[in-house]
């Protein structure tokens, strides 16, 4: 009686080795099967995010193995030099901005760059208010990392871009 217990134990481990065995080599050939497709099969996002970050569709977004695609117009690039926006952007980043259309482009909460003629460069500072005035849109702007808003209102004409992305 206990022999036969002790062969039923045996193959029953056994049976289900083979079962967790079966699972892992065909995981491992799916596994490999994806690697081999990757570099030929774009990855397409679906799904919107919320505003402010909207100023991208996703079917203009294409990631392969080594490679991103952004297929919009009016993309632009420059190198960070400052902290003000550490940690959401790193001293030494390189950001992708899109020119705004319009004043109603840019919402409060979005990061944009615009030229502060004091300091005579451009800065990169996230809006936290919108003013409308007789002589046009204004927005208030901080950097992350600073404790205070800015002390100017920058108007929509010193506006060059909107952020849409953060290369680390």
């Amino acid at each position: 009686m206990l022999s036969s217990i002790y062969l039923y134990k045996i193959y029953k481990k056994s049976n289900m080795t083979s079962t967790a065995i079966k699972g892992l080599v065909l995981s491992f050939g799916f596994f490999v099967f994806g690697i081999l497709l990757s570099p030929y099969v774009p990855v397409v996002a679906t799904g919107m995010l919320s505003a402010p970050s909207t100023h991208i569709p996703f079917e203009s977004i294409e990631l392969y193995q080594n490679e991103l695609r952004i297929k919009e117009p009016n993309l632009q690039y420059a190198q960070v030099r400052s902290g003000s926006m550490s940690p959401v952007i790193p001293k030494g980043a390189t950001i992708v901005e899109k020119k705004p259309n319009s004043p109603r482009d840019i919402l409060i909460g979005d990061i944009i760059s615009f030229y502060e003629p004091v300091s005579r460069q451009v800065v990169v500072h996230q809006v936290t208010d919108i003013y409308a005035r007789k002589e046009g849109t204004h927005y208030a702007t901080q950097g992350v990392a600073n404790l205070r808003e800015d002390p100017w209102k920058v108007p929509y004409t010193s506006v060059q871009g909107i952020l849409v992305a953060v290369l680390r």
